[in-house]
């Protein structure tokens, strides 16, 4: 297996984890069968069952909605079952705040999630730094920038340039964390195998087609699946703009965009008639 320093030289056929996954997995059971024994159920290593958080797409409502469900398991002393994370949209904005904590301790990660979402949006000046260090350095600037900068900014209330493959050599304290994205293509041809491309610590690739690169390689080019030139990984800024399946709705982007632009038109109209009456 590859380690996230190496530059491979072809993608990883298999359909099959990657040898890194399976021992973050091995070693997360060995913390839920001590769950389990705490709750006076005990089983062999092999025997402890793969349970999964899956969450759902839907932006700020599924961010907190995963909050949500997160608690909930915890009141009811749940989480210590968990072996994965997984998301969409919406959720994976919110594990990868969460997932910003090396150890995030639930309740108290939480809750800064919580006052981040309420609080007030990234400054301009820190969104437009971004956006132009990104042009200056790729070759691949679009549409996903901005609604990357837009979803960190507007909805999570933080910028977070660290890439998910840093998050590789972590302890085994919280579940494995996979983030989903909408391959736009593939879907339109109605191929299914190639829709889902998930993103790990330690590779992304189409499990439907056993096709992976290591995640240090997102954005890095492929051609005949060998690699023929290594980029820059991409920040989780980036990654939460590619996970945001509303992206891949062209009419429902048409149909936001005009909105946010007639709310500021509609806001400023309003303020200019408050003054008009005021004078």
């Amino acid at each position: 297996m590859l380690k996230q320093t190496d530059t491979p030289e072809t993608v990883r056929l298999s359909d099959s984890i990657n040898d890194e996954e399976i021992k973050y997995v091995t070693v997360r059971k060995t913390l839920i069968k001590e769950w389990l024994n705490s709750l006076d159920i005990y089983c062999e290593l092999e025997d402890v069952p793969n349970i999964a958080l899956l969450g759902s797409g839907g932006g700020e409502r599924a961010a907190v909605g995963i909050l949500g469900s997160l608690h909930q398991l915890e009141k009811d002393n749940m989480l210590g079952s968990l072996l994965y994370m997984c998301g969409v949209s919406g959720t994976t904005w919110c594990m990868s705040s969460l997932y910003s904590d090396p150890d995030w301790s639930l309740n108290k990660h939480c809750d800064e999630v919580i006052k981040k979402l309420k609080g007030p949006k990234v400054n301009l000046s820190k969104i437009v730094k971004w956006l132009k260090l990104r042009k200056e350095e790729n070759q691949d600037f679009n549409l996903t920038d901005f609604w990357g900068a837009f979803t960190a900014s507007y909805f999570m209330k933080e910028m977070n340039t660290r890439c998910l493959s840093e998050e590789a050599h972590r302890n085994h304290t919280n579940p494995y964390p996979i983030y989903s994205a909408i391959e736009l293509e593939h879907k339109k041809l109605g191929c299914t195998k190639a829709v889902w491309f998930e993103m790990t610590p330690h590779e992304s690739g189409f499990s439907g087609l056993g096709a992976f690169v290591p995640t240090s390689c997102l954005r890095s080019r492929f051609e005949g699946g060998t690699l023929i030139e290594k980029r820059k990984e991409m920040d989780m800024v980036l990654l939460q703009g590619i996970c945001g399946s509303a992206i891949a709705d062209w009419q429902r982007n048409i149909a936001e965009v005009l909105k946010w632009i007639w709310d500021l038109l509609r806001g400023k109209l309003q303020r200019s008639m408050l003054v008009s009456l005021q004078g």
